[in-house]
């Protein structure tokens, strides 16, 4: 699964996932010599016992943070399953591992207390199809302007929905245009939308 009614988490939240990622971070040597910063997106799956694998680099950086991230991502103590109606599944996931340089150069790794008010923006549209269905095509950006690749992006009430690709575009089809958007992505702020508000306007969300 990639989209369930109860997400895997780590265990303590994402707060103690900051932590747990800064605990066993290493800067690499070739990208602190060559200031290479920026964020490693790390796709895997949190299998019903909660450990991790199938670790996949779905976006990289380069100068060994690629490797790091997978690294550290393989260190991770065993998650919270996610769930489907009720039953515990796997479920297929995406984190970022974010490469900052403090400014004394020293290794860091960029964990924002205030991560859960970060929020989205999002650029979506109705396309009229046969038979009464709609599509919905839209793009999930974060507060930098950067796309948001691997949120889940599901119709309300439903199990009808779509994961955000490498440029945070989803695409899917309704019967019903009056229905809301629920977006999630972890260590965001998940949000619901308005579906008939969504024409053609770039929305943010409200703290």
């Amino acid at each position: 699964f990639t989209i369930v009614e109860q997400t895997a988490t780590y265990p303590g939240g994402i707060t103690e996932w900051h932590d747990f990622v800064a605990q066993n971070f290493q800067y690499p040597a070739q990208a602190r010599r060559l200031g290479v910063e920026g964020k490693v997106f790390v796709r895997f799956v949190v299998e019903k016992d909660g450990t991790l694998g199938d670790f996949e680099v779905l976006k990289g950086i380069g100068a060994g943070c690629d490797a790091e991230a997978l690294r550290v991502m393989a260190l991770s103590k065993p998650w919270n399953p996610a769930k489907q109606r009720g039953e515990v599944v796997r479920q297929r996931m995406v984190m970022p591992i974010i490469f900052k340089l403090s400014p004394t150069l020293q290794e860091t790794i960029d964990a924002d207390a205030s991560v859960n008010d970060k929020s989205f923006m999002v650029q979506a549209m109705f396309v009229k199809k046969n038979e009464g269905k709609f599509q919905v095509k839209g793009t999930v950006i974060d507060y930098d302007g950067n796309p948001v690749s691997g949120a889940n992006v599901v119709e309300g009430g439903t199990h009808n929905g779509t994961v955000t690709d490498d440029d945070g575009t989803f695409t899917f089809t309704t019967s019903n245009s009056n229905s809301n958007l629920h977006i999630s992505f972890i260590g965001y702020k998940s949000i619901n939308m308005d579906l008939a508000k969504m024409q053609l306007d770039r929305l943010t969300t409200t703290k």
